[in-house]
């Protein structure tokens, strides 16, 4: 055999033992951590507070410097700042003292309203326990009516009444609508003003009587009936609850009212729904005050069945005047100022049904 010749060529150890030292590193497990002895030179942990496991407040931010510093104040909403030369409040360095007031005035005006709320509430209750008394009607034309006025204290002390320098006095109102026969109504207002007694004083639930007198007399056309409200008030100086004044300066009574009629209306008050169907039937002028006194008359569901008659009678009136009698007959019944135009009351009845206070 012949001699074979060999080649030896140098391996490359070191690099080759560096890349296994890595591959072997990459490989290798991660420790674990429970497993890893406590080194006996690490600082202990800090224990935990009672309360670690609950949400904490966020802590407070701490600018270095004031960020509302140089801000403009007091601007007005919609302007721009640049447009204002001298819009922004003057800043103080320190917070200014505190305002002075007058303690006795506040007092004294607390005191002052306080007198005033007594004063409205002893009113009221004056007022609502003091009324106007008539006798039950309807009265005639020409009649003189007697009234009284009762003034009751209701609280539960005395009461006594300051007159003014002229005196107390008692102001009576009355008012009268009147109706005329053929359309149209007017109202005429009078007055009369009494002198009472220079002090009143009332006992816990004791009353005042006054009395006067009502003529039912007015000029000109007297019309075919009459609705008459009577009003009362009293003017005082002030009024003394107890050791109390009060600013007290008038008490109104509880008003009240009567209906007065022409001569002869008594015939027509036993049968007001019937005596209507004769009146809107008979064309003579006469049976015109008929319609207006029998209207008033009606009460309860007379008056809708009046109403229905009434409004008929405009489609088929027997009369032109007649027309205007049942529109203000309409008027005083439903209390609407549709006016005196018979198309007008029509339409209003075809649309809806409505009935107004009674005169009862």
């Amino acid at each position: 055999m012949g001699r074979r010749s060999s080649c030896i060529r140098p391996r490359p150890w070191p690099m080759a033992a560096a890349v296994l030292c890595i591959a072997a590193a990459c490989s290798a497990p991660a420790a674990d951590p429970a497993e890893a002895e406590p080194d006996p030179a690490a600082a202990p942990a800090a224990e935990s507070p009672p309360d670690a496991g609950a949400p904490q407040e966020p802590g407070p931010i701490i600018f270095a410097e004031d960020p509302l510093a140089g801000a403009p104040m007091a601007i007005p909403e919609g302007v721009e700042y640049g447009a204002l030369q001298n819009a922004e409040m003057t800043e103080l360095a320190a917070p200014p003292p505190e305002p002075e007031f007058n303690e006795e005035l506040i007092d004294r005006s607390s005191e002052l309203g306080l007198q005033v709320l007594r004063a409205r509430f002893v009113a009221e209750q004056l007022g609502v326990a003091s009324r106007v008394i008539l006798p039950e009607g309807p009265f005639r034309f020409g009649e003189i009516v007697p009234v009284h006025f009762e003034l009751r204290n209701p609280l539960g002390e005395p009461i006594t009444l300051l007159p003014p320098a002229a005196g107390l006095v008692l102001e009576l109102s009355w008012e009268v609508s009147r109706w005329l026969p053929i359309g149209g109504h007017d109202k005429i207002v009078r007055h009369r003003w009494y002198r009472l007694a220079d002090r009143v004083i009332l006992e816990a639930d004791e009353t005042y009587a006054t009395r006067s007198e009502i003529p039912l007399v007015m000029d000109g056309d007297e019309g075919a009936l009459w609705q008459v409200k009577v009003d009362a008030r009293l003017r005082c100086a002030g009024v003394l609850l107890g050791d109390r004044d009060l600013p007290v300066h008038r008490i109104d009574y509880r008003s009240n009212h009567l209906y007065a009629f022409p001569e002869g209306w008594e015939s027509l008050r036993d049968q007001p729904l019937e005596s209507l169907r004769l009146a809107l039937a008979n064309p003579r002028p006469q049976a015109d005050r008929h319609v207006l006194v029998s209207t008033a008359l009606l009460s309860g569901a007379q008056r809708y069945e009046g109403l229905e008659m009434l409004v008929e009678s405009l489609r088929r009136p027997v009369s032109s005047t007649r027309a205007l009698t049942a529109t203000s007959a309409l008027q005083w019944l439903t209390q609407l100022p549709l006016g005196y135009a018979p198309k007008d009351w029509i339409r209003w009845h075809d649309e809806r049904t409505l009935a107004g206070p009674s005169p009862q």
